[in-house]
């Protein structure tokens, strides 16, 4: 069957080609890595997607299959500004439809620092939207990525568990114990380095490794540690740091040493019917996509040996990222790991009891994965109400309404409780806006409101005389918009129209022209809303647009350029954070740079710069922003674990 769509990339600076196909979508989604290597081409890549839909299907995930894949070498030096232009070129698709993630030849780092260089907040970007998510989802997604076990990101660690959890599996149900079970691996990247690491914590003997050099081979067993130690980012072994012990095979090596369980996690069709003889052990389980052709699984079968297919036994990371996604578990290592265990577990059962009927183990797994794809495509997403929305003035006393707005208070499940835990949470966040509103509300800032027939605010617009904006903007005789923000519960109802209109028509009354600061690829102030709303963009710098219209003879508005420049301090790592009280995530992020500070103690140099005045935002050209050692990492709130790492990585962690 053909995929949903096929798309190909030319490189305009390099040789590179890149591919995105989507196999299926499923509640207007799909998802899938990007990989990146040498030779990689478009049927590759469609074999991958349609892989992709079966993987998500088998486990309930409502989400269709995908990947992209970019045919050049990850090594090169020019490989992470390949990828960000690959990127730019399928942007609409991140941003609507396809979800991705690291896949051979990528990273979890490269992926996300590469879509917030695009203005995407997280890979799971396309599902929060479409699906109408709560903005904390992001978040939990997030900060689940940055978690790692012995510098292992969670994608690879997990994908590399849940092989092992299938390995043992097939191993309890042969009846050989797991202390006397031998294992050999074709590659050694975070896969298969988190597969022989969990193995051999649990007994298992690991006797055969291969990279691309060869095979690393110790019939007593390697030293898993060390030579996790001694492998390169790309999954390649030092040679020069192995014991007297191991003995150097061919690249078939992996192969045909005895073992009881056999785990290709590499390249796809790593064994086919011509190197099937070569095998010799028991149990095959895929930790690569693809790794065996569909007739060696077949002549596996028939000599008995088992194979559990790649879509069940490299699945951990999709359904975990499915699970996050829906809420069904959160950013908690153990219980990602014991969910996804036992998950595993139920489906590698019913597999291991077909295959003992005579059924194919791949046709087992491609009968539940389609039987469910067909109930999953069958439930609808149901369109969202347009509720009757009142757009009312803020007062002193609905401060508090606008920050439920921004916070993301969901008015349906959360508990009055909550609300105020809500705002407590954000700490010097909403007690610096309180003080922002009361200081600039004589001066001319307004927010209006948007209220739904049960009285909840479900929206605001903020805006101001451009003269005294707290932001790089400098004009005169304009209106200036702060904030526009309905939560995603809420979004594309007519809301955020509705609250512009109303402040078009006040400004109107005072002002020659409206301007605003607005971004591209993201869903926070989007300039495309603002574009199809009559607005033209006068300046750019990166995804950030300025843009206005006006209605009456004006001067058009302009960046404050950028005069911030960093003290650097020999030994320590300077963090410079600029912030202000306009928005309750600028002082969240405060007090969260402060206590990642804290626990650095002398090795960082922490300077605070408050941009509560105009005369400050001109001297530095800044209003927000954290930077380390005069570099900026973000304009946007982190997580406290992403401010760690920056700094972490300052450290040379």
């Amino acid at each position: 069957m053909e995929p949903l769509l096929s798309l190909t990339w030319n490189d305009s600076r390099s040789t590179a080609r890149g591919y995105l196909v989507i196999d299926t979508l499923i509640r207007g989604v799909a998802g899938g890595g990007c990989r990146m290597r040498a030779g990689c081409s478009l049927d590759e890549v469609t074999r991958l997607a349609e892989s992709m839909s079966s993987k998500f299907a088998l486990f309930d995930v409502p989400i269709g299959g995908a990947k992209a894949g970019v045919d050049y070498d990850p090594g090169a030096a020019d490989a992470d500004e390949v990828l960000i232009r690959f990127f730019s070129a399928i942007t609409p698709y991140l941003r609507d439809s396809y979800i991705t993630g690291p896949d051979m030849g990528t990273n979890e780092d490269q992926i996300l620092s590469t879509l917030r260089r695009l203005g995407i907040p997280s890979p799971g970007h396309a599902a929060i939207a479409r699906w109408g998510l709560k903005p904390e989802t992001e978040e939990a997604l997030n900060r689940a990525l940055a978690l790692q076990v012995d510098g292992i990101p969670l994608d690879g660690f997990l994908a590399g568990y849940g092989v092992a959890v299938c390995a043992q599996e097939a191993l309890a149900r042969r009846g050989i114990p797991i202390r006397q079970a031998r294992i050999a691996l074709q590659g050694f990247g975070s896969v298969g380095g988190a597969a022989a690491k969990y193995l051999e914590k649990e007994g298992a003997t690991i006797v055969a490794i291969a990279d691309i050099k060869g095979t690393v081979a110790c019939r007593e067993g390697l030293a898993v540690e060390q030579l996790l130690k001694a492998r390169n980012a790309f999954g390649v072994v030092d040679r020069t740091q192995l014991s007297d012990h191991c003995v150097l095979l061919d690249d078939r090596g992996w192969i045909t040493e005895p073992s009881d369980v056999l785990i290709p996690a590499a390249v796809t069709d790593a064994i086919d019917a011509a190197k099937v003889e070569w095998v010799r052990s028991a149990i095959i389980v895929e930790g690569a996509t693809l790794p065996l052709t569909a007739q060696a699984e077949e002549m596996l079968h028939r000599r008995g040996v088992t194979v559990i297919p790649d879509f069940l036994a490299n699945s951990a990371f999709a359904y975990i990222l499915g699970a996050l996604l829906l809420g069904d578990v959160g950013p908690d290592l153990d219980a990602i790991m014991a969910l996804a265990a036992a998950r595993l577990r139920e489906r590698v059962h019913r597999v291991l009891d077909g295959a003992e009927r005579g059924v194919l183990p791949r046709e087992q797994v491609v009968a539940m994965s389609r039987g469910n794809m067909v109930r999953l495509g069958a439930t609808p997403v149901r369109p969202p109400r347009s509720p009757q929305v009142q757009i009312t003035s803020m007062l002193p006393d609905t401060i508090g309404d606008q920050l439920m707005v921004c916070l993301g208070y969901d008015y349906a499940n959360d508990s009055p409780e909550a609300r105020a835990e809500k705002e407590r949470s954000f700490g010097s966040g909403c007690v610096a806006k309180r003080a922002y509103c009361a200081a600039t509300m004589p001066d001319g800032f307004k927010v209006k409101l948007a209220y739904d027939e049960a009285g909840h605010a479900v929206g605001q617009i903020e805006y101001l005389p451009i003269e005294i904006a707290l932001n790089r903007v400098t004009g005169r005789g304009l209106t200036f918009i702060d904030c526009v923000w309905v939560p995603t519960a809420n979004q594309r109802q007519g809301i955020g129209t509705a609250l512009l209109n109303a402040c078009v028509e006040d400004a109107k009354t005072k002002h020659k022209g409206i301007a605003v600061l607005a971004y591209e690829g993201i869903d926070y102030m989007p300039a495309g809303f603002f574009l199809k709303r009559g607005f033209e963009v006068v300046e750019q710098e990166g995804p950030c647009n300025l843009l206005w219209k006006h209605w009456t003879a004006a001067e058009a508005p302009r960046f404050i350029q950028r005069r911030y420049k960093p003290k650097l301090v020999k030994g320590s790592v300077v963090i410079d954070l600029f912030w202000n009280g306009q928005c309750p995530y600028s002082g969240r992020m405060l007090d969260r740079v402060r206590r990642v500070a804290r626990e650095m103690q002398d090795r960082v140099v922490l300077n605070e710069t408050e941009t509560n005045s105009r005369a400050r935002v001109r001297r530095y050209g800044l209003a927000d922003g954290f930077f380390v050692n005069g570099k900026m990492v973000a304009w946007y709130s982190q997580s406290e674990e992403e401010i760690r790492r920056a700094i972490e990585n300052a450290l040379g962690r």
